[in-house]
């Protein structure tokens, strides 16, 4: 395969040449003519679609968008799809077997095809330039139906013609093969969204239910390549990158403005994220490019305001939300900024690219002093969020002195200011915590130090506290009054995160003896507390009888330490608490059931990131309870938790802040 930041670079160089000679005397605008000096001998290809539409000026111009953007567009090597047809011809038939009855069986099934068929066979996902190898038939096609179903489109008809250049009419959306899908798809669900007797909402939702049947599924882990949207359909299931562009060519067949969004990092967890959006009339409405119950809520969920019920309860955080373009956008990236080609992150050579995170999030422009010394002819700085390889760029700023300024960063997300030279992160200044009031906090550990710190696990396990969450589901504390009625103090909120969350009670009168109403004849806590305007009620108990389901003691849950839990059996589903005295409550604090992963079989380090790396703290062995102590530990630092099992095994943990008893994974 070609290498594409050779091709770049050859890209640029290129078009400064052309720039200075043909600028002046070419029939075409300078940006289709750099295109057609670099197509080679499909030249005459390109030249014979602008020929066509010479008489059609708004098609001539659709035309010369789609070639002038065409730089650093690879497709599929269409021999790669006929070496995997007999795969997916496999494919096909175990979904009919297994998918819908025997889930497992069927991708256990891919798996074991995949590896049988690769086997002694070239496999590789081979490439070609997308301007070196389309036809004039192929794009005239496309170029047509684009218009056409732009016009039959009753919600995006009267869109601007630059949205329907950028988000209708691009013919090839990446990582596939160049095929006539858009026009099949055009065929079958001709006049879908030419019907003014519905909304837009139940459209898509309809329209999705359709595919309902591709799901998601990395199979074994990503390796299994769907190279076409038929491909897709045959193995049944894909990556959220796969079944975007399958998305995007479905709906832009018929009409629809539609791209994908993508998340580089999450901010508080592994991995990255991407997602289909339509763009209409300057809005975005973003959605999940498989089939979910909840497909309008992505705005929010992606917001870093939402909790994801189907990730148990999970909360996402977004550092930076970028958007693929067909158009170029090298502004957006360091290519033009005279920064040398290894020393820029991948990332920000993808000029394919722009940033959304403001449609998205309230962001914050975060000014960071760079204290570390900073690398000979460094122009630029990033910040950087934690991942399972380490740290890795989300964003880039300018250095002016001895600072540089990111703009619109994600909140609640802890960032590590860094330089990059040569695929290596060179730490620019003590991690920060950018808060979800937008303050700043570094996390240089120098500040007077927590007198303990006491943990339960070492990285997020929404699926497993999700089912500890659901026992404070609509839950609800309530107070007897007067007239011996029961008056309403709060009620939980159905979704809880596994953090704290702090309740305001409205109540005019002193209390002392309160009720919980649950949903369950169990209760799981992690920490419960009351607040007067003088600050906390010190000696609450739980007055109900109850059956202990955990090691921990029952007064844990009011220790202050969010990871000291207490599960039990409760009667009647009623958790009576004594406060110890009459007070007037102004809020009560609750943190559900935390999972914990300390077991008496492992050794755990503590790490606090000092000066520019992780060092360690201390290691302690775990016990049966599921919760360690660490005592005089730093306050505001970066921590970590790292596992090592008696079979030689290490785990890494997710980042942390602790504050106030309470470890906030990052």
């Amino acid at each position: 395969m070609q290498n594409k930041d050779f091709y770049i670079g050859r890209w640029i160089t290129k078009c400064l040449l052309i720039c200075f000679m043909v600028a002046s005397c070419s029939r075409y605008p300078a940006r289709v003519e750099e295109m057609l000096a670099l197509s080679g001998s499909n030249r005459a290809e390109l030249e014979k679609v602008l020929e066509h539409y010479v008489d059609s000026a708004e098609k001539r111009e659709a035309a010369e968008f789609l070639i002038a953007n065409m730089v650093g567009i690879y497709v599929v090597d269409s021999a790669v799809q006929e070496r995997l047809a007999p795969f997916y011809e496999q494919c096909d038939t175990l979904r009919e077997l297994y998918k819908d009855k025997q889930r497992m069986r069927w991708v256990n099934g891919v798996d074991s095809l995949w590896s049988a068929f690769r086997d002694g066979r070239n496999v590789d996902i081979s490439t070609v330039p997308l301007l070196q190898v389309v036809t004039a038939r192929q794009m005239i096609a496309e170029i047509d139906l684009a218009f056409r179903v732009w016009k039959e489109n009753v919600y995006s008809r009267d869109c601007p013609f630059e949205e329907f250049c950028e988000y209708i009419l691009p013919f090839y959306r990446g990582s596939f093969v160049l095929d006539g899908s858009r026009a099949d798809f055009a065929n079958e669900y001709k006049g879908f969204f030419s019907r003014n007797n519905s909304t837009f909402n139940a459209d898509v939702d309809s329209l999705m239910r359709l595919q309902a049947k591709i799901a998601f599924s990395s199979f074994n882990g990503a390796n299994v390549p769907a190279v076409s949207c038929g491909a897709l359909q045959k193995m049944g299931g894909g990556t959220c990158v796969e079944k975007g562009v399958f998305n995007s060519l479905l709906f832009s067949a018929l009409g629809m403005p539609i791209t994908v969004d993508f998340v580089p990092l999450w901010g508080n967890r592994a991995g990255e994220h991407s997602w289909n959006v339509l763009v209409m009339n300057g809005k975005h409405y973003a959605f999940d490019p498989f089939v979910t119950h909840r497909n309008w809520f992505h705005n929010r969920l992606y917001a870093n305001l939402g909790l994801h019920a189907m990730f148990g309860l999970g909360e996402f955080r977004c550092p930076k939300v970028y958007r693929k373009t067909y158009a170029t956008h090298v502004e957006a990236t360091l290519l033009d900024k005279g920064v040398v080609m290894e020393d820029i992150p991948s990332l920000f050579r993808n000029f394919k690219m722009i940033d959304v995170s403001a449609q998205y999030f309230e962001g914050t422009d975060v000014e960071v002093e760079l204290t570390e010394g900073t690398p000979e002819d460094a122009e630029y700085a990033y910040l950087c969020v934690s991942d399972s390889k380490g740290w890795a760029p989300v964003q880039f700023g300018k250095i002016e002195g001895r600072k540089a300024v990111f703009r619109d960063m994600g909140r609640n997300i802890v960032y590590l200011p860094a330089y990059y030279r040569k695929g290596c992160i060179l730490p620019a200044a003590p991690p920060l915590w950018l808060k979800a009031d937008g303050e700043t906090v570094l996390l240089d550990g120098k500040t007077p130090g927590e007198d303990t710190l006491a943990v339960r696990n070492m990285m997020l396990t929404p699926y497993w506290n999700s089912r500890y969450a659901k026992c404070l589901r609509d839950a609800s504390i309530t107070v007897q009054a007067e007239d011996g009625k029961e008056d309403t103090l709060c009620n939980f909120d159905r979704e809880l995160p596994a953090r704290r969350m702090v309740y305001d009670i409205c109540h005019d009168s002193g209390v002392r003896f309160l009720k919980m109403h649950l949903p369950t004849d169990s209760m799981a806590l992690g920490e419960l507390a009351f607040y007067t305007r003088e600050g906390r009620v010190k000696n609450p108990r739980i007055s109900s009888a109850l059956e202990p389901l955990s090691e921990t003691r029952m007064e844990t849950v009011f220790d202050r330490f969010t990871a000291t839990c207490f599960r039990a059996k409760v009667k009647e589903k009623v958790l009576e608490i004594d406060l110890g005295e009459t007070c007037r409550l102004t809020s009560v604090v609750i943190v559900p059931y935390v999972t914990s992963q300390i077991t008496d079989d492992s050794v755990y380090g503590l790490y606090i990131w000092k000066e520019s790396g992780w060092q360690l703290l201390e290691e302690r062995e775990g016990d049966k309870c599921g919760v360690l102590f660490f005592e005089n530990v730093p306050g505001n630092g970066l921590f970590r938790l790292d596992r090592h099992m008696g079979n030689g095994k290490e785990y890494t943990g997710r980042i942390f802040v602790y504050k106030d008893g309470e470890m906030l994974l990052m």
